[in-house]
């Protein structure tokens, strides 16, 4: 049987950088960049400070971001930010993955785990990842 945690129902105002777009988004726009360090999804800052530090780090090819508000419905959320429980299960996929990718001597990209991890339906319980760099 493979590992489970509790997950606790809860909603966070959370931000979201973008590069300015001629007309205002009604949605946040899906990231499915190779290198994104949580695979294809939609990103999210806890803070106003991270979503301003991205927008001016990440955004830099027009110049202008806007950052985007929303209350995020956190009820099922992997938080291993403020999570002990949720952190453990984290730290223990990643120590299988290493274990995994260790037998075959390869040094994955981010996009080969994030894909390993799609495949294998590791995060399929979760509807988001709350992780703090």
């Amino acid at each position: 049987m493979g590992d489970t945690i509790g997950i606790s129902g809860k909603k966070r105002t959370m931000y979201h950088s973008q590069k300015r777009k001629s007309v205002r988004l009604s949605e946040p726009i899906i990231c499915t960049k190779d290198n994104a360090w949580l695979g294809v999804a939609w990103y999210f800052w806890y803070d106003l400070d991270d979503a301003v530090f991205w927008g001016n780090s990440a955004k830099r090819t027009t110049g202008y971001y806007k950052i985007y508000i929303a209350d995020i419905d956190f009820s099922n959320v992997l938080d291993t930010v403020f999570n002990e429980e949720h952190y453990i299960f984290w730290v223990k996929q990643m120590e299988k993955i290493k274990k995994k990718f260790a037998i075959t001597g390869q040094s994955p990209t981010l996009k080969q785990l994030n894909d390993y991890f799609l495949q294998k339906g590791i995060w399929s319980a979760f509807s988001g990842i709350m992780f703090r760099t």
